[in-house]
């Protein structure tokens, strides 16, 4: 459906109306022909692409329509913004899980302070074993396992931070200025 300027006046194409007295019922701008159409001064709307919110204030234009108006954050709100942006990215990408000799292992933070506390166990105790209940079932870990499990997490949780780190540093130095950008840091 096409929306319409009749005298200046908004119509949407299924809404009925009125112009000069009479009453067009709903589709009828949609069912006209081209000549009906310009008979009646009706002027396709031609609807533009919404900018992005992320980058400013976003209204219907009151005056055009089928435009926007938009209102860019000034620069240290969008700072701010992507930099919140980054945050959540690196928390997505560190409690996302990560492979240890092909088996997934997860990263969420319950997960997390599980293998810390199970590495904590085995190297006050290096001859104890470890029961984790993993996606296939039980499984027995040795001390140097259940290290080597606890430092790929380690390891992978602060590569998230380093990167967070990294792009928040581009970010307020106007390297990095956009949503896209942001994102890729982390891919």
């Amino acid at each position: 459906m096409t929306d319409y300027v009749i005298d200046g006046q908004h119509v949407p194409g299924w809404t009925a109306f009125v112009h000069d007295g009479i009453q067009y019922p709903p589709n009828w701008l949609d069912l006209a022909s081209s000549e009906e159409r310009a008979a009646l001064g009706a002027v396709p709307v031609v609807q533009q692409e919404r900018p992005d919110d992320r980058y400013g204030v976003v209204n219907p234009d009151p005056a055009v329509p089928g435009a926007w108006t938009f209102v860019a954050f000034p620069t240290e709100q969008l700072k701010e913004r992507l930099c919140a942006h980054a945050a959540a990215a690196r928390y997505a990408k560190e409690t996302g899980g990560i492979a240890f000799n092909g088996v997934p292992i997860r990263t969420d933070r319950e997960s997390q302070a599980m293998v810390s506390g199970a590495h904590s166990l085995v190297v006050d105790r290096p001859e104890k074993t470890i029961k984790f209940k993993s996606a296939g079932g039980f499984v027995e870990l040795d001390a140097a396992t259940m290290t080597a499990i606890a430092r790929a997490v380690g390891d992978h949780v602060q590569e998230c931070f380093a990167i967070e780190a990294d792009v928040a540093g581009k970010i307020m130095s106007g390297e990095i200025a956009t949503y896209d950008a942001v994102e890729a840091e982390f891919a």
